[in-house]
């Protein structure tokens, strides 16, 4: 039982750091597998993924970890069902609840990157995270949209079935400002939607940075006063 407790604190120490790393395999690998029906789940286990290292991150608070995990709860079975059932309405519930669960994680792992009064690797890799969960939240909300409106984005080719690859393309040209327009929202709601994404990405940037070197800067003072 005590090796159990150790592995598990060494891992938690570094839980938002292993965040980011899942995440960013989510989003290198889920593209690559998604167009291959035999390797489709590996799509669906890395949201399980983002899932428990999401719940690892939110360990230090009992309270935040029993609500992540009341949430996560249902994601967990409805992306299951959406697997062995690719219908439009086990889709659309387990989209839904997946972008109401890393809703939460941002706003829990906020909390705790604007709380810090120094600047450590947790809080970088913890603000970090919150970027690329913004990304992929938002890509979410854009599947979301496509299932509601069908017409909602335009496609390079016309015939092209949209998937959840072409959504977190959009979704992080549209939060990095790229705006490649090869897919473009096109209903007065997508393009809403993708302005408010854009406008999100770059306020959270230039809030996130201006805090970081407040707080740099403010370790600088205290250091050279205790001196």
């Amino acid at each position: 039982m005590k090796t159990f407790l150790k592995i598990f604190q060494a891992i938690s120490r570094g839980s938002y750091i292993h965040l980011v790393v899942v995440i960013l395999l989510y989003l290198l690998v889920s593209p690559a597998v998604e167009s291959f029906p035999h390797l489709k789940i590996i799509y669906y286990l890395f949201l399980i993924a983002i899932l428990l290292a999401g719940l690892l991150a939110l360990h230090q608070s009992n309270a935040h970890t029993l609500l992540a995990a009341i949430l996560a709860l249902p994601m967990t079975g409805l992306v299951l069902l959406s697997y062995f059932y690719q219908t439009p309405p086990a889709i659309l519930a387990a989209n839904i609840a997946n972008a109401l669960f890393i809703l939460y994680i941002i706003i829990t792992i906020l909390k705790f990157v604007f709380s810090r009064r120094s600047i450590t690797s947790q809080v970088i890799f913890a603000a970090l995270a919150v970027y690329l969960l913004i990304g992929v939240f938002w890509s979410l909300c854009y599947s979301i949209m496509a299932i509601f409106v069908p017409n909602a984005f335009r496609f390079p080719n016309t015939n092209h079935l949209p998937m959840i690859s072409d959504f977190i393309y959009l979704s992080f040209v549209t939060i990095t400002t790229l705006g490649y327009g090869d897919i473009t929202p096109v209903s007065n709601t997508a393009r809403s939607m993708a302005f408010v994404e854009a406008l999100i990405g770059q306020i959270y940037m230039t809030v996130l940075i201006a805090w970081l070197v407040g707080i740099f800067v403010s370790e600088r003072i205290q250091k050279n006063n205790t001196k």
